[in-house]
């Protein structure tokens, strides 16, 4: 199996996603276990018809947990998955119902977060984005 981290059975349809976002979410997810005892679940995969990163395969959205769903505060998953640097573009949702990530790597380096009315905050940094609010 080329990516035994990953809940494979959490995905749309596999076929669909592009290797390097796999890549990088097996091995956050290996280091996510080991380092953490984290798990992970997927909120967004491939998505037919979509014109962004999710609809060419290239984009994912997670969240890590312990028990359940919720549990591990997002920032701390982002400074995480950041500190791997294996997703170009990493976008923050605190407002979800169960925290969590949005990992991409289309070819540049973006982070933003999206406040609870629905607006993005970008930055180039990560530590721009830790400065939300």
């Amino acid at each position: 199996m080329r990516w035994p981290h990953v809940r494979l059975d959490l995905f749309g349809d596999i076929n669909e996603m592009d290797n390097r976002v796999m890549d990088a979410l097996n091995e956050l997810s290996f280091e996510a276990v080991r380092r953490y005892a984290w798990n992970h679940t997927i909120n967004s995969d491939f998505r037919a018809g979509d014109t962004g990163q999710h609809g060419a395969g290239m984009a994912i959205d997670f969240v890590f947990f312990e028990k359940k769903p919720g549990d591990v505060p997002v920032i701390d998953q982002f400074i995480f998955t950041v500190g791997y640097g294996r997703f170009r573009r990493v976008g923050l949702y605190p407002h979800w119902k169960n925290p969590g990530l949005h990992g991409d790597v289309k070819d540049e380096t973006l982070y933003w977060w999206r406040d609870k009315a629905g607006k993005y905050h970008y930055g180039q940094t990560p530590a721009e984005i830790l400065t939300w609010k």
